[in-house]
């Protein structure tokens, strides 16, 4: 569809106006935009102090995808805090262009591996523990008889 001039006409049933907005590439934004104008909230330059104020305010809450980061820490266990503030701040460092993309990737490969091996010992230990509660001569659910543990 096409963006709506300044005046903002009247828009039919459920027709759905687009953003005459850029990005910063020159595409075209491609967003719907806000009912009544002509662009989306992210190009409306009405709205520019109330976006300042939201960058400010998720900086002062520590940044750039913090609270999914902390969300992600309450779940690791604590000795793997330590490799999410690595991967963290090599995500800042590429993004300020501090450190390839290149070496990003290979941290990132490196501490997925370390993720499945933390994640393989943890098995381990569960079925280890399974077994040790188990009576001599008795299936656990799940295994097949005769299959030396």
């Amino acid at each position: 569809m096409q963006p709506r001039g300044e005046d903002g006409d009247a828009r039919g049933p459920g027709e759905r106006t687009i953003c005459a907005g850029r990005r910063r590439d020159g595409t075209a934004c491609g967003a719907v935009a806000r009912p009544g104008r002509v662009y989306c909230f992210g190009h409306d330059p009405e709205l520019a102090e109330k976006r300042a104020a939201g960058r400010a305010a998720g900086r002062a809450a520590g940044g750039r995808g913090r609270s999914t980061v902390e969300r992600a820490r309450k779940r690791l266990p604590s000795d793997m805090g330590a490799m999410l503030d690595r991967l963290t701040d090599a995500c800042d460092d590429t993004e300020s262009g501090q450190m390839s993309p290149a070496v990003a990737r290979a941290l990132s490969t490196l501490s997925g591996a370390i993720v499945r091996v933390d994640e393989i010992a943890e098995l381990a230990l569960r079925v280890r523990d399974l077994e040790a509660r188990e009576e001599p001569g008795e299936q656990v659910r799940g295994t097949r008889q005769g299959i030396d543990r």
